[in-house]
């Protein structure tokens, strides 16, 4: 039965703070080596499939700043999925809300990511 997963909760937490200071070794960590690992992201040609676009994905922005509102994550044997409801730092007042949802799998050296998707609540 799958059960909340505050330990993957964490993880998701380290990884985030790892993307916004723009270091690789951080990102990487926690990112799989799955040769289908796939992100999506908010624009229409944003689709990266293979462990290597993956990464370069994830690793290839720069600094920026978020203000994570949610972060919840479940898990089921050696499966956990988390979702973010976070606001980045754009320049404008309000800032741009992002929510994010990942696909984690146990790995010998523990949780690591096998698919991302960001999207951008409508107005």
């Amino acid at each position: 039965m799958p059960q909340r997963a505050r330990d993957v909760e964490e993880v998701v937490r380290t990884w985030l703070e790892a993307k916004q200071a723009a270091d690789g070794d951080g990102i990487s960590r926690r990112l799989s080596a799955y040769k289908g690992a796939l992100a999506v992201g908010t624009g229409a040609a944003e689709w990266w499939s293979g462990a290597d676009r993956f990464a370069a994905a994830h690793t290839s922005s720069g600094t920026f700043t978020a203000a994570l509102t949610t972060v919840e994550a479940h898990v089921h044997g050696p499966v956990a999925w988390a979702a973010v409801d976070a606001n980045l730092g754009s320049g404008e007042p309000e800032g741009m809300a992002v929510r994010l949802t990942l696909v984690l799998v146990e790995e010998l050296d523990g949780w690591r990511i096998v698919q991302s998707h960001a999207s951008t609540p409508a107005a």
